[in-house]
């Protein structure tokens, strides 16, 4: 007996009836519900090789109809058709981000060593860190990190921080670069880092401290205490 190959027109299709469209005509040149149901098949059955996609060669795709932000990785961007590719989040945009890849999109834009993503995904959600901040700190504040043997190194404005590894979970130690003070309250930097005393050591209040510092404000506060 031989081998029957059962194609898509030869299996049998079930159409489900609205009772409020029997009645209404069929507008002219529109498919059928049983042609609509065959192609939908054969766009399933069809390999993904030959299908349309893009081609990416940024960072992100944005979609031309929805305004949508994706990560080039994102398993989405093959479907999409119509976009706009791109580098780099400006901090005054505003972006919508796709719920899949937003986290990976954010990261991406402010790591300067993205084939490290894994340590650094790794890292922020170990130590809870919310999408929200990490939306803020490296797309709003335009803040960079790249990572080191023993934490990362942060660029936020015109300052350098370090988010040093802690012993316990949670933890982390957060240094600033140092610098010299002029009469005229002005400074100029020299190297190495010295340790900030936050109230608490998380990776959290050590993300709102840097977002939050103010150096002439800083020092006023001081010279007024």
């Amino acid at each position: 007996m031989k081998d029957v190959k059962y194609t898509t027109e030869m299996l049998p299709v079930y159409i489900m009836i609205n009772p409020r469209n029997a009645g209404r005509k069929r507008r002219t040149g529109a498919r059928s519900d049983r042609e609509r149901i065959l192609l939908k098949r054969q766009k399933e059955c069809e390999p993904e090789s030959k299908r349309q996609t893009i081609s990416v060669i940024s960072k992100f795709v944005v979609t031309d109809r929805s305004g949508i932000l994706h990560d080039r990785d994102c398993p989405y961007v093959r479907r999409i058709r119509y976009c706009r590719q791109k580098d780099y989040i400006a901090p005054d945009e505003t972006v919508r981000f796709c719920k899949y890849c937003q986290r990976r999109a954010i990261l991406r834009n402010g790591v300067t060593d993205f084939k490290n993503y894994d340590v650094y995904a790794e890292y922020f959600a170990q130590n809870q860190v919310s999408t929200f901040l990490l939306e803020l700190f490296f797309v709003k504040r335009g803040a960079t990190a790249t990572l080191l043997t023993d934490g990362i190194n942060i660029c936020c404005g015109e300052d350098k921080w370090k988010l040093r590894w802690g012993h316990n979970k949670n933890r982390s130690i957060l240094e600033h670069n140092n610098y010299v003070r002029s009469a005229d309250g002005t400074r100029y930097f020299v190297k190495g880092y010295h340790e900030q005393h936050i109230k608490k050591d998380t990776v959290t209040c050590a993300i709102r401290y840097i977002m939050a510092y103010n150096y002439e404000a800083y020092h006023g506060m001081k010279c007024a205490k």
